[in-house]
């Protein structure tokens, strides 16, 4: 209707794997942002699309910057005594990457042991990235820090008057002229979190400092203690090495291995096993030539024709 047809281009191709385009762009805007900012690969991908579709210089990104805030806290210790239960073991299942903390606080499955602090800091518009660095940390509360609850706080514009944040509404902001500002939050309003197993659970008194070693990779934020013995994976990233686990964990880690293994041989048989997509084949046009003639075969038809066009379409 604006007669925009030919000038707009939709591209729904990796940015990574597009040729550099002749016409360059003036303005990026980004929606790839996750509880923990950088969890959707902002980075990688922003910085592909700077290289491949903008101009060297004056360009404008949305969002302009952002910074990563986050806090200690104890999880699961009200897990000790549930209507006469230990249910503590249920801790060693704590391999979330996300967490509602202000349902957390409420219902009183998780304890601030510190103030909010700083982490990291992001400079999209002008390609500024934050290095790795040590941070001290004064505990307000004794107990045991496993976890870190980290979140975003993001300047949509340059001058920063326009903040999309999910800063739990439970914790008072670090700065509140924070407040002051045209603050906007996802719904569901969820955090980010690094939890921590075994010997890396770390007991604190109040008052007494301590230090955490902060980085990311490119699509997460890392939080390690000094001196944290590291190992590298098949992949070549290199990760804390793993503590010694109980005994369910273990079964529960060797079970969950085994059914990803099978899910892809058998992924891998549909594909290039000649009889197995034979068997498919006849399976799929039986039920979508008789979906209702035969009892054996009571589906809606629709489903029917969905199932025969997986192979025949």
């Amino acid at each position: 209707d604006n007669d925009l047809d030919q000038d707009v281009f939709l591209c729904s191709e990796d940015v990574r794997k597009l040729p550099s385009q002749p016409q360059r762009a003036q303005l990026i805007i980004c929606e790839l942002i996750d509880p923990g900012l950088l969890g959707e690969g902002i980075l990688v991908l922003l910085n592909a699309a700077r290289i491949k579709m903008c101009n060297a210089f004056e360009h404008q990104v949305v969002p302009s910057r952002g910074t990563i805030w986050a806090a200690a806290f104890e999880f699961g210790e009200s897990l000790k005594s549930r209507h006469g239960f230990d249910m503590s073991p249920f801790n060693h299942y704590r391999t979330n990457l996300m967490v509602d903390l202000d349902n957390c606080l409420a219902n009183g499955t998780a304890r601030q042991l510190s103030n909010v602090f700083e982490v990291l800091k992001f400079d999209f518009e002008n390609n500024k990235m934050p290095s790795a660095h040590t941070i001290k940390i004064t505990p307000t509360e004794s107990g045991k820090i496993n976890a870190i609850v980290f979140w975003y706080e993001v300047a949509m514009d340059p001058e920063g008057e326009i903040l999309l944040t999910n800063w739990p509404e439970s914790i008072p902001p670090a700065d509140f002229a924070m407040m002051e500002k045209d603050v906007h939050r996802p719904n569901p309003l969820r955090q980010a979190v690094c939890n921590f197993q075994g010997d890396y659970i770390k007991e604190v008194e109040k008052g007494e400092q301590i230090e955490i070693d902060v980085g990311y990779s490119q699509a997460w934020p890392q939080f390690q203690w000094p001196g944290t013995e590291m190992v590298q994976k098949e992949s070549g990233e290199r990760i804390a090495k793993p503590p010694p686990m109980p005994r369910h964990r273990l079964t529960f880690e060797k079970l969950k291995m085994e059914t990803e293994d099978l899910e892809k041989k058998l992924q891998h048989g549909l594909m290039f096993d000649e009889e197995m997509l034979g068997d498919g084949y006849a399976a799929a046009e039986r039920i979508a030539l008789e979906p209702n003639g035969n009892p054996n075969y009571l589906i809606d038809p629709q489903n029917a024709n969905y199932f025969h066009m997986m192979f025949f379409l």
